[in-house]
């Protein structure tokens, strides 16, 4: 059997539909199992060990999706899977050759799929293992802990990594992912709160805090923390898994980083504002903080009365978090 799965652009997208790979692949073991994803998201997918290739997408524009077509049609594939929902992915299905076509009932061109199933706003596992199920493929997990597993190489980059910033070898950190991902700033926490985590990490727990993300997500919390270590703009995500998978636990707002840490296994403390954490939140072992606002949460890009469901979210309860985590932890 062959098999093909059009996946979504994003971090946590990616990671969301591994719970969906991991079934097809214990449905299906000899079958041979086709992604279709970005550049960026092709390594970090390589880290599952689930599929048997990756075809890339490099843009959006016609050439480019004709020539996924034109790949997936050498494949033959008896069944293309459509985690996404975009005009790209169903008109690059519908030339792709498969004998069977799964898409969502919303999906643009959706009437000439094989089977619809329903999507419910916004993306997440439970929408991907409807897919799944309706191929006829049964579902005995369903989340994506541990399905990314960095291996000697990455860990061995990671340490290296942080060597430079001073960690030293055996050194237990802790990282921090405070910022989002462009447009979507609303999600962010203020650096000062993050600053001021970053510091009781170390005087309270021995913990070296290290901040992730994006080039310059750090500059303001490295001006008012005294112990943060900045390795921003510098990981690939095979990499940033390895440094997550040797940290004692991951501080940081709903974003693909949030994710990354629980499909690696670590202990994440998960920041929600504007998003709903009962749809999005992280999977494995965690705990969340957020406030019980009337106006949260929203979904909004942007914020007319300050954001108060972030910039409210004090030190104070995220150390209580990782005190209370690190509890149960022990108890366990």
């Amino acid at each position: 059997m062959r098999i093909g799965c059009f996946h979504l652009n994003q971090i946590g997208d990616l990671l969301f539909s591994l719970p969906a790979l991991h079934n097809l692949r214990q449905w299906q073991p000899d079958a041979r199992l086709i992604s279709i994803v970005r550049p960026s998201c092709r390594d970090l997918l390589s880290l599952s060990g689930l599929v048997d290739d990756a075809i890339e997408r490099t843009g959006d524009s016609l050439s480019a999706n004709l020539d996924v077509a034109r790949k997936l049609r050498r494949e033959q594939l008896d069944l293309l899977l459509l985690f996404s929902t975009s005009a790209a992915a169903w008109y690059t299905a519908m030339l792709s050759g498969a004998r069977e076509r799964i898409g969502f009932t919303h999906c643009l061109g959706g009437a000439f799929f094989s089977h619809r199933v329903p999507w419910s706003p916004p993306p997440s596992t439970e929408n991907d293992l409807r897919l799944v199920e309706a191929a006829g493929c049964p579902v005995t997990k369903r989340d994506y802990v541990g399905l990314i597993r960095p291996g000697e190489i990455e860990v061995g980059e990671a340490d290296r990594l942080l060597e430079s910033v001073g960690v030293a070898a055996g050194e237990e950190t802790a990282v921090l992912s405070p910022g989002s991902s462009p447009g979507r700033e609303i999600k962010r926490w203020p650096d000062e709160c993050c600053a001021r985590v970053a510091d009781r990490l170390h005087e309270q727990f021995g913990l070296i805090p290290v901040i992730v993300g994006m080039k310059g997500d750090a500059e303001g919390i490295m001006r008012m923390s005294r112990r943060a270590r900045d390795i921003t703009g510098r990981t690939s995500l095979p990499v940033l898994a390895g440094v997550i998978a040797r940290s004692r636990m991951v501080v940081g707002t709903d974003s693909g980083v949030m994710h990354l840490a629980g499909a690696v296994g670590a202990p994440v403390i998960a920041l929600f504002g504007p998003t709903d954490h009962t749809i999005t939140g992280p999977q494995g072992i965690h705990r969340i903080v957020c406030l019980d606002l009337p106006c949260a949460p929203c979904q909004a890009n942007t914020c007319a009365i300050g954001r108060p469901c972030m910039e409210d979210i004090t030190p104070d309860m995220v150390i209580r978090a990782v005190s209370d985590l690190g509890e149960d932890h022990n108890a366990d």
